[in-house]
């Protein structure tokens, strides 16, 4: 919305300068959010007609004000409101003059009208800019990054299935655009990719089949360069701030229009013949971390062993910088102890990475059906595995088998909106494709249909083992806050919105059955997003 838009700071800026007074009333609404997010924005004003966020504006221009600027009056409608709560709001105050707890608003310098960025993030050290990446300035710890990739058309060339993904590509390039010329189909091209938080899919990478590959190419070329990259959030998301660290390529929409810091770039030698659309000439490996972040870390720590991921998952940096991260890219404190975040930094990145071979939390599975369980019982259907009880603590595959006893601090850790078991969830189960009539079956990823719980039992422990690092984590993150008072006080108001949730919540049964239509809404939005 325009009200705290990033890209809308010029609007805003232009009617500040236009009009003399300014009433804005947010009715929220904005159910293109998820998780908690998505519940304080309760009711949408126009029902199922929208998604999108509504807020009544009126704008004077009174040339005879006795006041200097613009007057910026504003009204939250408030969290967990029904569509009809808000619109008894609406009858109950019959005009502006009705509303007696205005907020006076006073922009910043940036033009932020709500959610204001704090001004301390610009002492931080630059994870990344423009300028570096233009090759204007070193002040930045990585001088290249890129958005994920972008395929235009997720259904064709995405896939569960190796063999399917092939079979589907050829589908893609039978069909493409006129004028692209001959595009033989190449096995090779198949490769496996970050689709979503903790979940790889196959990918035909022909570049010429995508809608955007960025700067991809130089980070994780189809040679299968090792590599590992950083990714955050990029403009435009609304999910709160998370960091994931890759080793294959990651979709645009793997964290939110996410931007990609690798460790290393490829580039092509300056005598190689390269290919336009695959990088199949002899690539040389840069390091992608500038001398310039080198000699001001080494600086300030007298050391070299010096990983910067850690950091990024903090609670204290992630709260505190909560609004500025969600405006610009991340910037990297320095913070006092920073041992403990290295090891944090570097903990946290193995279980990124080894998702999928790190260790089994004990779940205990339960076959529902009398006889032996079979190895076509644990294959997955269309239909999505859900949670039985209000804790989270069981979960049913399908009709045949269920999982118990998953720990509460399974769903403490988010990541992109979502925790990881809610990722898999949301993925780990049979789609069809409403347009091409292309089914994805993620049994395909699997050697043996039991694997699932397996597999399940992993992303438990890995979430379980995230959240305890994180708990462990310095509150102090900055020289400007010794004793952390501010980040404490960030702490205490995020406590008293926590607790105002839990008295305003609906039933958890209830939300329960709330979340899992917003996810089903949201997977289909996401994919129509990434093919936009």
């Amino acid at each position: 919305m325009w009200i705290d838009g990033n890209v809308d700071s010029g609007v805003r800026a232009c009617l500040a300068e236009e009009f003399s007074s300014i009433w804005v009333v947010n009715l929220r609404g904005n159910q293109r959010t998820q998780g908690e997010r998505s519940r304080k924005e309760g009711g949408k004003i126009f029902g199922q007609g929208s998604r999108a966020p509504v807020a009544i504006s009126i704008f004077v221009r009174n040339p005879d004000a006795a006041h200097e600027g613009c007057r910026i009056l504003y009204r939250d409608i408030g969290d967990y409101l029904k569509r009809e709560e808000k619109l008894k709001a609406l009858r109950d105050w019959g005009s502006i003059h009705g509303i007696e707890d205005w907020q006076e608003i006073t922009p910043n310098q940036h033009h932020d009208w709500i959610d204001q960025r704090d001004e301390d993030y610009r002492k931080l050290y630059p994870m990344g800019s423009k300028a570096a990446k233009a090759g204007k300035s070193e002040e930045a710890v990585f001088e290249l990054f890129s958005n994920g990739y972008k395929t235009g058309r997720d259904a064709y060339l995405y896939s569960f299935s190796a063999k399917a993904c092939a079979e589907n590509a050829k589908l893609a390039i039978e069909d493409s655009l006129p004028g692209r010329g001959s595009m033989p189909f190449s096995g090779k091209l198949v490769t496996a990719t970050s689709y979503r938080p903790f979940i790889q899919q196959y990918l035909y990478r022909d570049y010429r089949l995508a809608q955007r590959k960025y700067r991809q190419d130089h980070i994780f070329p189809i040679s299968n360069k090792e590599n590992r990259a950083i990714s955050v959030p990029g403009g435009g998301s609304t999910k709160p701030f998370s960091a994931l660290m890759v080793d294959a390529m990651p979709d645009l929409h793997f964290i939110a229009f996410g931007q990609c810091f690798p460790r290393y770039r490829f580039e092509q030698r300056a005598d190689a013949q390269g290919d336009l659309f695959n990088d199949s000439a002899e690539l040389v490996r840069i390091d992608n971390i500038t001398d310039h972040a080198l000699r001001t870390f080494r600086a300030r720590y007298g050391r070299n062993d010096i990983t910067k991921d850690g950091i990024f998952n903090a609670p204290a940096y992630r709260v505190r910088f909560e609004n500025s991260l969600s405006k610009e890219l991340p910037r990297i404190p320095f913070a006092p102890d920073f041992d403990a975040f290295t090891e944090a930094g570097s903990r946290l990145a193995e279980l990124h990475i080894g998702f999928e071979s790190c260790e089994e939390w004990p779940l205990k599975i339960k076959f529902i059906r009398s006889g032996s369980p079979e190895p076509h019982h644990f294959r997955l259907t269309a239909k999505a595995m859900r949670f039985t009880d209000n804790s989270r603590s069981v979960l049913r595959i399908h009709e045949h088998v269920s999982l118990s006893e998953i720990p509460a601090a399974a769903h403490d850790y988010v990541v992109n909106g979502r925790t990881p078991l809610e990722w898999f969830i949301d993925r780990y189960r049979v789609t069809k494709d409403t347009h091409s009539g292309i089914v994805n079956d993620p049994n395909h990823w699997f050697n043996n249909p039991r694997d699932i719980t397996a597999a399940i039992a992993r992303i438990v422990y890995l979430s379980v083992m995230s959240s305890e690092i994180q708990v462990f984590m310095p509150e102090v993150i900055s020289d400007d806050d010794p004793d952390a008072t501010k980040t404490k006080a960030y702490f205490a108001t995020k406590h008293a919105e926590a607790a105002h949730a839990i008295a305003n919540s609906p039933g958890e049964a209830a939300d329960q059955a709330f979340v899992d239509t917003i996810s089903d809404l949201d997977s289909i939005n996401g994919e129509e997003a990434s093919e936009q």
